[in-house]
């Protein structure tokens, strides 16, 4: 380069400026990815016929900073259509896809060819169709457990992943459930995500329908979720009454929609790094959220739930704390004494009131009432219907 230079400077120059700009073309040209210009959408960075923000953003990270599969089209991973292709276009994918929805630069979300004027260059892109959805895999499990009760009237719902297949580098997905019977409260990172201190993460709350979560879990591709049971979220649900809501996976809300994406990193086989991403669609276990504990009608003192308080249900208690006899479908009722709690107290109680003219049970007694205020649940107690 050095004897170039000093060339350069022997020449006229005119003849000098234009040659420096050739070797200047040149050198732009060397540095640039070859290849016909194609149509393509922009966005799609894996070439697949679809702008998945979570899969697309994964593959480009991959490509520039995890020696992964470089994309076929590189006017498509310049999602920001600034002439080049780096970590402002991932930034400005998840940007877009889970945070606010701006302007994407055309073409999109249709298949068409660059408007602008740059040096990137596109081959082998997509067909611009949208592929055929992955069936779910047996190697991947999303699972929504069982509603603890937090609160009165307020059930937490965790969600865990599982997997023994490739290891994962970012989801999105929605939860959706039935807004006649319960309410989205909040959610929050379960301990094994928090433990992995994504690059992204984002959680939305549409309280008139669920909740969307999306993640990367690195930028460089220096952290993945590897194979493993992990508690990812934490959410809370208010209920209403005492029907349950089904709650499940989903896509139909966010602006735009989050889809169901899970992007797995594919080992390259020559060597460390992964070859590519792929998307991955879980198993999914659905749940839902139980009203655990439901403020309602009910009779104090009754606790083997026959709709009369009398000596029977001092013995029911007897029976359930000594001697392993079944439990009280209502927690609340089975309180003689109203202490918040259940124990010997409460069967002692009921024989003094009967025998030794001791005091009442507090309300609701004796007759059916609501009561509010116990910190027991009352999954049921039908004599009050």
């Amino acid at each position: 380069m050095g004897t170039l230079i000093r060339r350069l400077r022997a020449l006229p120059v005119v003849v000098r400026l234009i040659t420096a700009l050739f070797v200047a073309a040149l050198l732009v040209a060397s540095l640039s990815p070859l290849g016909a210009q194609e149509p393509f959408i922009r966005g799609d960075v894996d070439g697949n016929g679809v702008v998945d923000f979570i899969v697309d953003a994964a593959s480009l990270s991959n490509a520039l900073f995890s020696g992964g599969t470089a994309p076929g089209c590189f006017d498509a991973a310049d999602f920001n259509d600034d002439g080049s292709v780096d970590l402002t276009d991932i930034q400005a994918l998840l940007n877009a896809g889970f945070v606010t929805m701006v302007s994407v630069p055309p073409p999109y979300p249709d298949c068409g060819l660059d408007p602008t004027a740059d040096s990137l260059t596109c081959a082998n892109a997509g067909s611009c169709a949208p592929p055929a959805a992955p069936p779910a895999s047996d190697d991947f499990t999303l699972a929504f457990g069982s509603a603890v009760e937090v609160g009165a009237d307020e059930s937490e719902v965790t969600v865990t992943f599982g997997s023994t297949g490739d290891d994962l580098v970012g989801w999105s997905f929605g939860v959706c459930h039935d807004p006649a019977s319960a309410a989205i409260l909040s959610v929050g990172v379960g301990p094994d995500l928090d433990d992995l201190d994504p690059d992204f993460e984002n959680r939305t709350l549409y309280p008139g329908a669920g909740w969307t979560c999306a993640v990367l879990l690195s930028f460089s591709g220096g952290t993945v979720l590897g194979p493993g049971t992990y508690q990812l979220y934490e959410a809370n649900y208010e209920t209403f009454g005492d029907a349950d809501s089904d709650l499940g996976i989903c896509d139909t809300i966010g602006n735009p929609p989050v889809p169901i994406s899970f992007a797995g990193a594919v080992p390259s086989g020559g060597g460390p790094g992964m070859g590519y991403v792929d998307t991955i669609i879980p198993t999914t276990l659905t749940g839902s959220v139980v009203p655990v504990d439901v403020q309602g009608d009910y009779i104090r003192g009754d606790a083997n739930g026959e709709g009369i308080v009398n000596l029977a249900d001092s013995i029911f208690l007897i029976n359930w704390t000594f001697q392993s006899g079944p439990a009280p479908s209502c927690l609340r009722a089975a309180d003689s004494n109203g202490d918040g709690t259940l124990n010997i107290a409460d069967s002692i109680w009921l024989i003094n009131y009967f025998f030794l003219s001791g005091p009442t049970p507090p309300p609701p007694f004796p007759t059916c009432a609501f009561g509010s205020g116990s910190p027991l649940s009352c999954q049921s107690y039908t004599p009050c219907d």
